[in-house]
């Protein structure tokens, strides 16, 4: 009986020629063939080339005879069969999937393919990730579908038992038909009927052939988990699953997903900040891995390096003892890149850095990170050091003078000597710093993350399983002699600390300067934990110690942006000792620090963990579209948190008065600050308008002394705000709150205040609107609502204010509970208080008929109804003013509806500034 395989074949190449590819033989080497399918002009196709590589059974036209046929038209196609299988064939003995990455990337350069997407299914996924790591100027991108990096002891374990067999071979390779069956049976989620000659057709055309190599391929193919490494992946990785696969799960999807995606995201983010990744040779077989500003690639390869000096300052940036540089610092990096010259390399045996030198002290560190930045043409730096980064810094401050400049040092010390080893492993509950820091599992590296923070964020055990891997699962016997040999090491040195440190404890600071302040509660990895609020510290340290470095340390006291002026903070009188300043973290900035000493209670605010990482993703988006966070000092004792255009209006006006943009001022409600409301309009608007946005007083980052507490005294503050960035004349977006503090700026500056579009709000809070309002949501005060005592009080204002509740986890309320209501309670009880108006005493103001006024509404907001709003239209401007409203929308319409509201509110600016 004749094989329907066989007769199926050459009408599939015949379909195949119509689409334009065509069979060829590569001869890598005599004895090693490759066959591919290739586009019928290899060599005058100007197309993309993508490269499909087959899985364990079938050969490669078989297994994506669909995607050729779909993809030849506009793709140049090229389809391997990997040795083996199909008509490759080779003599070596060699079966690893090195060996097969080695013979595709071969015939792919024969065949003058130069850039390629890999495509690859299973085991040609692995071989694609092999080929990835070995020949990255050869794999552009890859799409993986349905495989692994390595095939592990684990993942082994966990595949076999889920589709029931002993072996990958009693699987992969059958002997019968009903093996064939078993085997289409799992690869499929629903296998149609074949009847029995086919299995039978199939089972003597693939598996009859090539069984002894074949179950080599697979014994090489397994790694054992404590050998497997995660490669650093230039490329841009896509996975495209299977939902039901049961071979390779949704587990392992995450895994790659998490690892791949996560760092390829990083790679692009970064790459947009001007940094990028390179590697320098500092001797032969010792190689440092480091991110550097993307002009300082081009200086590498020009000999005259000496004319081309970076202009920026540059800062390099020491990781501790774990990660590598850029996951340490990728926040850090964000924030910087844009006025700093930032360089972060990985110490050797983390990342890419290596070495095939037996040293492993931090001398020898500090002399290959020196190395790297002097081939780099960096002749003078600031380093910021983490943990173990900080002890490497201090030796490169000894060995190199004359290339450091200044130091900022990060919980660590100037040696790991026996006493605060002792004391800090006491601490920890570790008999020694590689049980601590050479974790053998998944477990462990809880333990550290549990150490090193404030606390904890909770997070899945599949992600710390890929922590683990990429991060401690290598290098591990070169850590180990890494720790044993540290070792004693000492410049202008600034020493920013997390307060609840249990590794390098706050003592241990003091040891190092007797004077310092405790300013709140973090752990160990501070640039991770408060990234925004450590690069806050580092760009602002001289409004911050401008009062205090004068009576503490008078000759020579700044960090990062002060370090690169040519203005110093004096004193009359000169210190003997060399300057060294203290800081200490708290987990929120208050701008009142600015100028005035704060309660220590107010200090003590605890962000947590997921709503740190947001806001700090936040911000880094916010620093991309063009605004930053600044202090802007009202009068003594008060102080206003802005985020405004990263360059000044007053400075716009004196370069290029044309180019000014209008001017839209966002005011939030009561709860959340500036940001955390008008986040999604910052983000669409900041393009075309320049957008201003405080937070209120008592709330973010905004304090005063005073005691009043009035919207008059609100709108007072943001008026002389505005005034000093330079705003003459703007819009306001006032919502619920932040829409009655817009009212009363409108009456008290109607030169400053050009128009207003008001939100969820009313002119002012009266008795008969309390009243009406309160009985609708069932509460018997202002205060019982907005201030809430527990995280439960927080979900009810979520439920109260959204027209539907979006559903999120308790630790995130929990988060939003303890960074947005346990600050100011008092003050904002007052501000309440001040806010309500007898009903007598209320009346309309007279605003200009110049100053247009916008209405637009939640259409199902239950705080101030449309019936609210419709009165509240007729009663402005004689009835002049417009409302519009979105449909399905609360009270917080521009966070539940966000493009449904930027799109009625980018009509209305546009109509607002047509002339």
């Amino acid at each position: 009986m004749v094989n329907t395989l066989s007769l199926y074949k050459p009408l599939l190449q015949g379909l195949m020629k119509l689409a334009g590819v065509r069979p060829r033989a590569v001869e890598i080497e005599p004895g090693t063939v490759i066959h591919f399918w290739v586009p019928s002009e290899t060599t005058t196709t100007n197309k993309p080339a993508v490269v499909f590589l087959h899985g364990f059974g079938c050969d490669g036209i078989l297994t994506w005879q669909f995607q050729v046929l779909a993809l030849a038209k506009k793709y140049a196609v090229y389809v391997p069969d990997l040795l083996f299988f199909g008509d490759s064939i080779t003599d070596k003995t060699e079966r690893s999937p090195a060996f097969q990455a080695e013979c595709m990337a071969k015939s792919l350069r024969k065949l003058r393919v130069e850039k390629c997407t890999v495509v690859g299914l299973s085991y040609g996924g692995i071989v694609g990730f092999k080929m990835a790591e070995m020949f990255p100027n050869l794999v552009d991108s890859m799409v993986i579908t349905c495989s692994v990096m390595a095939l592990t002891e684990s993942i082994t374990c966990a595949g076999l038992q889920r589709i029931g067999f002993s072996s990958w071979a009693h699987y992969l390779i059958p002997e019968t038909v009903e093996g064939v069956k078993k085997l289409l049976d799992v690869a499929f989620y629903k296998l149609p009927w074949i009847p029995d000659f086919v299995y039978r057709d199939i089972l003597e055309a693939l598996y009859f052939n090539h069984k002894k190599e074949r179950h080599e391929l697979l014994e090489a193919l397994i790694v054992k988990d404590k050998d497997f490494t995660v490669p650093r992946f230039t490329q841009r990785i896509y996975i495209l699953w299977g939902g039901d696969d049961i071979i390779f799960d949704k587990e392992e999807v995450r895994n790659l997903k998490d690892i791949a995606i996560y760092t390829s995201f990083l790679r692009a983010i970064l790459g947009l900040a001007g940094v990028r990744p390179q590697s320098v040779e500092i001797e032969p077989g010792t190689v440092v891995h480091i991110w550097a500003p993307s002009e300082t690639a081009k200086k590498t390869n020009n000999l005259k390096q000496a004319e081309n000096k970076p202009s920026k300052p540059a800062v390099v940036f020491l990781h501790g003892f774990g990660f590598n540089g850029i996951l340490s610092w990728q926040f850090q990096v964000l924030a910087l890149a844009k006025e700093y010259s930032v360089y972060v390399p990985d110490f050797l045996f983390f990342g890419g850095s290596i070495t095939d030198r037996t040293e492993r002290s931090p001398a020898f560190q500090a002399e290959c990170m020196a190395k790297c930045l002097r081939k780099l043409g960096v002749e003078k730096c600031t380093l910021v050091g983490l943990s173990y980064g900080g002890m490497v810094g201090f030796k490169m401050a000894e060995m190199f003078p004359d290339l450091v400049d200044s130091f900022v040092v990060s919980c660590s010390v100037m040696a790991l000597t026996e006493s605060i080893s002792r004391a800090s492993l006491e601490r920890i509950g570790f008999p020694s710093w590689v049980r601590h820091l050479v974790p053998d599992t998944v477990e462990g590296v809880k333990k550290i993350v549990d150490v090193s923070t404030y606390k904890s964020l909770w997070m899945p055990h599949f992600l710390y399983k890929d922590v683990f891997e990429t991060a401690y699962n290598i290098n591990r016997k070169e850590r180990v002699e890494l720790l044993d040999a540290l070792i004693n090491t000492a410049r202008r040195i600034h020493l920013l600390w997390g307060e609840e440190d249990e590794i390098t404890s706050w003592e241990g600071t003091i040891a190092l300067h007797r004077e310092g302040r405790p300013w709140g509660s973090l752990g160990t990895p501070i640039c991770l934990q408060q990234a925004t609020q450590e690069n806050s510290r580092l760009f602002a340290w001289k409004i911050k110690t401008k009062n205090r470095a004068k009576a503490l340390y008078p000759s020579r006291s700044y960090c990062l942006s002060c370090l690169f002026s040519s203005r110093k903070v004096k004193s009359t009188t000169q210190m003997k000792e060399a300057p060294l300043t203290v800081m200490q973290m708290d987990p929120k900035p208050n701008s009142a620090n600015h100028t005035r000493t704060l309660d220590p209670e107010q200090g003590r605010r605890k962000m947590g963990k997921s709503l740190a990482m947001y806001m700090s993703l936040l911000r880094v988006l916010l620093r991309l579209v063009g605004v930053r966070s600044q202090a802007v000092e009202i009068e003594p004792g008060t102080v206003v948190h802005f985020w405004a255009p990263a360059e000044n209006p007053s400075k716009t006006k004196i370069h290029n008065q044309a180019k000014r943009k209008p001017a839209v001022v966002f005011l939030h409600g009561f709860g959340f600050n500036g940001i955390s409301t008008w986040q999604f309009q910052m983000l669409a608007l900041a393009k075309d308008y320049a957008i201003y946005v405080p937070d209120f007083v008592f709330f973010g980052g905004s304090i005063t002394d005073k005691t009043e507490r009035s919207p008059a005294f609100q709108a007072e503050c943001m008026a002389k705000g505005l005034k000093k960035l330079g705003v003459e004349k703007c819009t306001l977006v006032g919502l619920s709150y932040g829409g009655m503090v817009g009212f009363k700026m409108a009456e008290m500056y109607p030169d400053l205040v050009d128009s207003m579009v008001v939100t969820c709000s009313v002119m002012a809070l009266t008795e008969s609107i309390t009243r009406s309002a309160l009985e609708r949501i069932g509460f018997s005060s202002w205060a019982e609502v907005l201030i809430p005592e527990t995280f439960e009080g927080v979900k009810k204002i979520a439920e109260l204010c959204t027209y539907k509740s979006l559903a999120m986890p308790d630790f995130f309320y929990r988060d939003i509970f303890q960074d947005m209501f346990i600050n100011h309670k008092k003050e904002r009880v007052e501000l309440l208080e001040a806010l309500q108006v007898m009903d007598k005493d209320f009346y309309i103001p007279h605003y200009p008929q110049a100053q247009r006024i916008h209405l637009l509404w939640g259409e199902e907001d239950v705080l101030f109804t449309m019936e609210i709003a419709r009165n509240l239209k007729e009663r402005l401007l004689g009835g002049k003013a417009t409302l519009h409203y979105v449909e399905k929308a609360g009270h917080v319409v521009p966070s539940e509806r966000p493009c449904a509201y930027n799109r009625q509110l980018k009509k209305i600016l546009a109509s607002l500034y047509a002339n």
